[in-house]
């Protein structure tokens, strides 16, 4: 475990003593000053947009936001309901028709205005 930065370590070690088990930080993220995964680091200019889809399209215009290079989010869960007479184990929307995307403004503008396999 670490300590504070502020402790004064023991007989002027460099680090403060470790309890002698597995390290408390990954490798990558020692170096890392605010604690945030490359993959998900907010990039300047874009922001999360909650688009509307038409009665359960979500998924196909999530396919057409992530083809043209965006990150989409919906939110899913597994459920089970009973089809003809059988338990089934079934994946559907969380929040009906509503997708978020990280996108530009520009772009979000784009999707909902200008593109015709969105409408």
């Amino acid at each position: 475990m670490s300590t504070l930065s502020n402790v004064e370590t023991r007989r002027g070690e460099a680090e403060p003593p470790g309890v002698g088990l597995i390290p408390d930080t990954i490798p990558e993220a020692k170096s890392s000053k605010t604690g945030v995964s490359v993959r998900y680091v907010p990039t300047s200019g874009k922001n999360w947009y909650v688009f509307r889809a038409s009665y359960g399209r979500e998924d196909k215009a999530s396919d057409y936001i992530v083809e043209d290079g965006m990150f989409v989010y919906i939110a899913k869960r597994y459920t089970r309901k009973v089809i003809n007479g059988k338990q089934k184990k079934v994946l559907e929307s969380l929040i009906p028709n509503l997708l978020f995307v990280y996108t530009t403004e520009d772009k979000a503008k784009e999707y909902v205005k200008e593109t015709p396999e969105l409408s």
